[in-house]
């Protein structure tokens, strides 16, 4: 499928594996650079030498977005990269349930 994203860059965060992986995948196989993100650092490089290895233009950014200082930082390096595409991939941790990931991003009922 051409999706007609071919020279346009992306940044999928949370991409160190699963389903983020697989859409940075999907990306590179449009044709997009793709900026891999994720908080650990070998899962990230991992993932961004397998894009690498089947023809991908790829960079990675680390960071964690539940911390303001680091996902401003993670932010800056999606600018600076020129990221046009952005996947919102990331998303609460297994260890949270619903009122601790509500209480964690400030929702309130």
């Amino acid at each position: 499928m051409d999706l007609e994203l071919a020279g346009r860059r992306a940044m999928v965060t949370g991409s160190s594996g699963g389903i983020g992986a697989a859409v940075a995948r999907r990306l590179v196989d449009e044709g997009c650079a793709v900026l891999v993100h994720g908080r650990d650092p070998a899962r990230v490089g991992e993932v961004a030498e397998r894009l690498r290895a089947v023809g991908g233009a790829v960079d990675i950014v680390l960071g964690d977005l539940a911390d303001e200082a680091a996902a401003e930082t993670v932010a800056e390096r999606a600018r600076e990269w020129g990221v046009q595409i952005l996947v919102n991939n990331a998303g609460p941790f297994a260890e949270h349930d619903w009122e601790t990931a509500e209480r964690r991003c400030g929702w309130t009922r």
